[in-house]
């Protein structure tokens, strides 16, 4: 459905491991966790049988390719997703915070650090060209 990006873009996240990191971590959820999870999964599976809540994009294509039923699995894999995604600069982060604490600490320079590693969007930091 997506194309070799989508092709290439899965052999990265199966490579990086992440549904074994989700099957992993299953047996570590306390019983409330599960619970509301096993839930969640059952109201995902509940709108794929019953397709009237299916976006166009999702019913077209569950009409050519069955679409598998949601589990619990999937809820951590997605949580494990987002957690990457979310730290996914995580070297230029620890960079910057290393040039952070180094100007911070000498005098005069104290400010430096705020000027040029500031995460606030200006003008310099937009893109060039428009995609």
């Amino acid at each position: 459905m997506g194309g070799a990006k989508a092709l290439e873009f899965d052999k990265i996240l199966r490579t990086l491991g992440f549904n074994h990191l989700a099957a992993q971590t299953l047996p570590t959820l306390d019983a409330p966790t599960l619970h509301k999870l096993q839930a969640y999964s059952e109201g995902v599976n509940a709108c794929l049988e019953d397709k009237t809540c299916l976006n166009l994009e999702t019913l077209l294509f569950s009409i050519a390719t069955p679409i598998e039923p949601w589990t619990v699995q999937n809820c951590v894999l997605m949580s494990k997703l987002i957690g990457f995604f979310m730290t996914y600069d995580y070297a230029q982060e620890l960079q910057r915070s290393y040039i952070d604490a180094i100007f911070k600490n000498v005098e005069g320079l104290e400010d430096f650090a705020d000027l040029f590693l500031s995460t606030e969007s200006t003008e310099w930091s937009k893109t060039i060209l428009d995609d």
